[in-house]
């Protein structure tokens, strides 16, 4: 994280290639071309499983950053998310960036046959699962990650800068920049997690 802070890093996300060597050959060329990350999409409907194929990264690749951009606490248990979160880290030797989220996709949760509740009641939910679950996930795990949260709401902010977590208060889609509001919450975050050391 400390290197993060003196430089601008790239990351790269297949956009839902749905075969493991075209996945695999392309992570292993984003690497190859010095690229900081890849990010893995959670859309079940449409790729592959997010934590199986990061995983195989985990073993395939040597560098390059692995991001769940992001996990849905509603698609797997929030036990579920940290304990494959903190395997993966360990398997990868600490390369890996937790993104966890409240979903969005509306048709894909009926597709899951997921109730798809309000904004607030999934800001709630996650709130929950910081509380209950993935706020023991560092110390738990023996894993030094650094989770990043998206659309948390005002509350899970607090709660996640309480556990040293990266978050962006509300969930939005944006052309690759977050709003003028959201942004300086995201750059206070960051100063909690400055101190891990990370490849």
């Amino acid at each position: 994280m400390a290197e993060g802070q003196k430089r601008a890093r790239f990351a790269i996300v297949s956009v839902f290639l749905s075969e493991w060597k075209e996945v695999l050959r392309f992570a292993l060329r984003a690497e190859k071309l010095g690229f900081d990350a890849y990010w893995a999409n959670d859309h079940p409907n449409r790729s592959m499983d997010t934590w199986t194929f990061l995983s195989a990264l985990a073993m395939a690749t040597e560098r390059i950053r692995l991001i769940s951009l992001v996990s849905c606490i509603y698609y797997r248990s929030p036990l579920l998310i940290a304990r494959q979160a903190a395997d993966v880290d360990r398997i990868s030797e600490g390369r890996l960036v937790l993104g966890i989220g409240i979903g969005d996709d509306v048709p894909e949760f009926n597709q899951m046959c997921l109730p798809f509740p309000p904004v607030a009641q999934r800001q709630e939910a996650m709130e929950e699962a910081l509380l209950t679950r993935l706020g023991f996930l560092p110390s738990r795990y023996n894993s030094r990650m650094c989770p990043y949260l998206s659309g948390v709401g005002e509350r899970g902010s607090r709660y996640a800068r309480s556990l040293d977590l990266l978050t962006c208060p509300t969930s939005h889609r944006t052309s690759g920049r977050a709003p003028p509001s959201i942004s300086p919450t995201c750059s206070a975050s960051t100063v909690p997690c400055a101190p891990i050391a990370r490849r």
